[in-house]
């Protein structure tokens, strides 16, 4: 029997089919749902459901700030009505950077780009940039 151990939160990466952006530095938002409809059955008081529609929450993914215009540009196509939908994967490392699951991703979309903050006092903190993906379809693999 194999042991099962925790997975690290800091070990990842990120692919977008076609895209060169890889290193982001958070992902969070991955989960799904699905509605559980109440059936009527008769004169009967008892609690009766039946599955409704799986949806799939929004993944916001994180990266430095490097002046890539990538995501942004996909974000603002899709706003102009040009809407183009990719698969992705979240890739869980080991310690090894050795593969140990993955989050699959499909028909995703981004519907909003975030952009750095900038302060005169920030000194010499990175900037950020997050864009919001509505994703149709999630599995773990």
């Amino acid at each position: 029997m194999s042991e099962e151990r925790p997975v690290s939160v800091g070990s990842f990466e990120v692919s977008i089919e076609g895209m060169k952006a890889k290193q982001f530095s958070g992902v969070q938002g991955l989960g799904m749902a699905t509605e559980a409809l109440p059936v009527q059955e008769g004169a009967m008081h008892l609690k009766v459901t039946k599955k409704g529609r799986t949806r799939y929450r929004n993944i916001s993914l994180t990266r430095a700030f490097t002046g890539d215009k990538e995501l942004v540009k996909w974000f603002q196509d899709c706003a102009k009505g040009k809407v183009v939908k990719l698969a992705g994967s979240v890739i869980i490392k080991d310690d090894a950077s050795k593969e140990l699951m993955r989050f699959n991703f499909r028909n995703a979309w981004p519907v909003a780009w975030d952009g750095p903050d900038f302060f005169v006092q920030g000194g010499n903190n990175v900037a950020f940039e997050t864009v919001v993906l509505d994703v149709e379809e999630l599995e773990l693999a």
